[in-house]
This record gives structure tokens, sequence and C-alpha cells, in this order.
């Protein structure tokens, strides 16, 4: 698979998409189904964790919202149907399947959560059994805009490392 640069991914998924007029679920189902492993979904991906690894650490949020934004400025102005609402539907969809994309790369990580939505593990002395959900620790973090920090961060830094990693095995 080759990795296509941010304006050949988007000129493919205009030919794609050219024309084609569905609701919301409709849409994420063909999307899911015309992109499954594609050069055009692991590029959006690539480029997206590229970019997220050159923000500094202080100024980025979670991953998932990281990709989201790239995605939202990447994706801008798709115009296929001179319609808006379309539009935000397809880069909603396409937006989602980075992220999951990104959740199932992830999976792969060896010090992976063993939870979906919240990748990163994280243990530390509370509690009766000593253990802290990464759904919680997360939330915590993200209240306090710790995610990066201290072992914590370091993990998450880990993870976006070893999603670069993944991802680029996938191209030629």
């Amino acid at each position: 698979m080759q990795l296509l640069s941010l304006a050949q991914t988007k000129e493919n998924l205009l030919a794609l998409l050219r024309g084609v007029n569905f609701t919301s679920g409709e849409m994420g189902i063909y999307l899911s189904n015309n992109l499954k492993d594609s050069a055009e979904k692991n590029s959006l991906l690539y480029h997206a964790l590229v970019h997220i690894t050159n923000i500094p650490t202080e100024c980025r949020t979670n991953i998932c919202s990281e990709i989201s934004k790239f995605l939202g400025v990447g994706l801008d102005n798709l115009n296929l149907n001179n319609d808006p609402t379309t539009d935000s539907v397809i880069k909603f969809n396409i937006c989602d399947l980075i992220k999951s994309e990104f959740s199932d790369n992830a999976s792969h990580w060896p010090k992976y959560s063993g939870e979906e939505t919240y990748p990163v593990p994280y243990k530390f002395p509370i509690g009766e059994d000593g253990y802290v959900s990464p759904y919680c620790v997360f939330w915590e973090n993200h209240l306090y805009n710790t995610l990066w920090e201290g072992e914590y961060g370091a993990l998450r830094e880990e993870l976006l490392q070893f999603s670069l990693d993944y991802v680029s095995k996938k191209f030629d």
C-alpha cells in the first residue's frame, strides 16, 4: 500500500463520494465498506498522528480529539454536492472511521488497557484493589490538563509513537 499525501487522499475521496447522497447511517456503512484497509484511511491516520507528534505536549488534548481537529481542517471544503450538511455528514463519518482505525491499532500495543475508548493503562495504589480504571484516570488527567505529564503522559506518548509505527508498516 502506498502512503498518499493529503491532497491525493482528498482527491480520491472526492472521486469516491461524488454524487453520493445517503443518510448519516448509510454514509457510515458506505465509507466503511469502501475504505476498508485502504490507502486513504491509513494515510489519513498516518498524517493525523504525525501532526499530533508535532504539537507541543502542553498544547495537546487527547489523541482522538486531536485526530478530529486535524481531519476537520484537512478535509475542509470537500464541497462534494455543494451541500454543507452532506459534507458535514461525510466528514463526521470519515473522522469516526479514522478514530476507529486508531483504536484498532492501539489494541495491538503491548500495554493496551483492554478498553477501546481508553487504551492507556494506569495503576496506582488507590481503592481496595489498588486499581483505578483507565476511564477514571483519563478523566482525572483531562480535568487537570495533565494528560501528557508524568508516568501517564509517558504512556500516552508511547502509545502515540507505537500507533504511528504500526500504521507506517502498512505502507510500501
